[in-house]
């Protein structure tokens, strides 16, 4: 199997799998968001730490909620420990509207048991407050869930860019289901502390996502960066322990991790700060060190997501010291919300990915479907009237053939309106692939070496508009140019014969991508294009017409190489004589010549 064929196939099964796991994210977003309005139950009053570990108090009760009419006064205390592990987990995460809990309280010296049924939290205070912001939260986890499905879908060939896919996913799943973040309870309490002990890991591995995300910027790594980045998964690391025993020691009552916060507000400060602001450092260094063609791209997205990693800190602090905290909650939401709207401005600007595609197709589907409804209701309103005379059989016939028409033109009507948005929104981008594919033809027939570099360079500026293009050859002496043959980007060229991100690998080459000159299966050398000017991007099918071009000069100056220095009338004759059916297949071209070298 090809080098080619095995990197295609790790993509794809790449590409699958963060396929999954948004789809799973997803579905958890749209599941918490059901259990908002259905499952998820309140008391109506609010619970604070005694002071004592496992001993709750009633700080506040809602007139007319189910604690007010079952009898719980303000002040009362809970002892959590004289509840099961299952009725621990409702207390403390969620109750189920319309399942029982019984609620054995101390009120001074006296032991009473109380026994109330948890109405919809939508009836509650906190959510009369706060619904509108918590609903925000919820479209901004869908929204980001989407921008990753765009990610994976446009760049799975990008390291960096499915890095920031599985920051958005992980994140954003976790929590949907996370205690304390969401409204997630379903009927089996044994799987909600299960998903409760494993989102919290998860959200923190989600986080310091970051940090790797910073690592593919600003090559090489300085020493500096890697030590901030190892401090920074040590404290994810440890975030996310802390979590997991949190939730099992709650579960088995011996550990009230509620009480331990509280009591130890400045390491919990440090603890929140660190798991916060690491990953932003880390960001900030790269963003510091990166090249002016990546300052877009990371810019955009550790810019965006660092709104909400404040507003995650900010939250926690303003609960946890008690004040601001309704501002701490609103915040946290609306930064949710504006996450996705930050990193869909970068997609629509193409600095993350080329969304050139995604505007095209929903250009298509705008447009087709607006084309089927709009016929689909005059021809109804055209045969209305006759219709209406008409009887039922005739009427199910006439609507039966209607729809079978439209359904029978949707094919043919997709292919007019794709080639109509292409003419018309597209057609610079398109022309320019043509001339892109047209050099990469037309070079194998030029028979002077600096009249295809200048070409090359000449269209590649204007058909990409790409700020340099530079051309490294092998000399035979063991380098490309002025770089050793064992370069990490210059190895990768010939091991995988596709082009190469130099953001992604530590190499010598300067520029935003490297593709292979190749030549009777050997690489002769790299064409190395620069970042565009706009910042933007090189789209998929425009890497791959680049790629053809680098592959044509490859054969090309390979050519110029096999004969001598003032080539001899009869080789240029053998180079004349080719066919246009070999035009089509540059490694011929080289096959023919060798043939041809006895003539010489």
């Amino acid at each position: 199997m090809s080098a080619e064929h095995i990197i295609a196939r790790a993509v794809s099964r790449r590409q699958g799998f963060l396929f999954a796991l948004c789809a799973i994210a997803t579905l958890l977003v749209a599941i918490a968001l059901w259990m908002t309005f259905s499952t998820y139950g309140s008391s109506g009053a609010r619970w604070v730490p005694s002071g004592v570990p496992f001993v709750d108090r009633v700080a506040s009760i809602q007139p007319g909620s189910p604690a007010d009419a079952a009898g719980v006064r303000v002040g009362d205390r809970l002892d959590i420990r004289d509840l099961s592990p299952a009725q621990r987990l409702r207390y403390r995460d969620g109750m189920v509207v319309g399942q029982k809990i019984v609620l054995p309280i101390r009120r001074g010296d006296a032991r009473l048991s109380f026994a109330l049924t948890p109405w919809p939290l939508t009836k509650d205070t906190f959510w009369r407050n706060d619904g509108w912001d918590q609903m925000l939260s919820i479209i901004g986890e869908f929204w980001c869930l989407f921008v990753a499905a765009l990610i994976i879908w446009r760049r799975p060939e990008s390291m960096e860019a499915l890095i920031l896919a599985s920051l958005l996913i992980l994140e954003n799943g976790s929590v949907a289901i996370a205690a304390g973040l969401n409204f997630w309870v379903s009927p089996w309490p044994e799987l909600d502390v299960i998903l409760y002990a494993v989102a919290g890991p998860i959200f923190a591995a989600g986080q310091v996502l970051l940090a790797t995300y910073a690592l593919h910027f600003g090559r090489p790594i300085s020493p500096p960066r890697r030590i901030l980045t190892w401090i920074a998964y040590a404290f994810a690391a440890l975030a996310g322990l802390t979590s997991l025993v949190a939730v099992i020691g709650e579960w088995f009552g011996v550990i009230d991790s509620n009480t331990w916060l509280f009591a130890n507000t400045a390491s919990t400060t440090v603890f929140v700060l660190a798991n916060t602001m690491l990953p932003l450092g880390c960001a900030a260094l790269a963003l510091r060190a990166a090249l002016p063609s990546e300052r877009a791209r990371l810019g955009w997205a550790a810019g965006a997501l660092s709104v909400n990693y404040i507003a995650g800190a900010v939250f926690v602090l303003t609960h946890l010291f008690g004040t601001f905290a309704r501002f701490g909650t609103i915040l946290v939401d609306i930064s949710t919300f504006f996450v996705p709207i930050g990193l869909t401005y970068a997609l629509l600007r193409r600095r993350l990915l080329d969304v050139g595609f995604v505007l095209n197709r929903a250009a298509v589907f705008t447009i087709i479907s607006l084309l089927i409804v709009g016929t689909f209701t005059l021809v109804e309103w055209a045969l209305g009237s006759w219709l209406q005379t008409a009887s039922r059989a005739t009427n199910l016939a006439v609507s039966a053939a209607l729809a079978l028409g439209l359904g029978l033109s949707i094919h043919p009507i997709h292919i007019w309106v794709d080639r109509f948005v292409d003419g018309v929104f597209f057609r610079k981008r398109h022309e320019d692939e043509r001339a892109l594919r047209r050099l990469a033809r037309e070079v194998a027939f030029t028979t002077d070496a600096v009249a295809i570099v200048e070409r090359t360079k000449h269209e590649l500026r204007e058909h990409t508009d790409s700020t340099y293009a530079d051309i490294v050859l092998r000399d035979g002496n063991g380098r490309y140019g002025d770089v050793d043959e064992n370069d990490l980007a210059l190895v990768a060229l010939r091991a995988s014969r596709a082009p190469v991100d130099l953001q992604t690998v530590q190499t010598a080459l300067r520029g935003e991508r490297a593709y292979p000159m190749l030549a009777r299966d050997r690489l002769v050398g790299a064409l190395i294009v620069g970042p565009k000017r706009t910042g933007e991007t090189y789209a998929p099918d425009e890497s791959a017409a680049i790629a053809e071009v680098a592959h044509g000069i490859g054969i090309a100056l390979d050519l110029l190489g096999i004969a001598p220095e003032n080539a001899t009338p009869r080789l240029l004759d053998a180079i004349a004589a080719l066919d246009s059916s070999v035009q089509a297949l540059p490694d011929a071209i080289v096959d023919r010549l060798r043939r041809s070298r006895e003539l010489l």
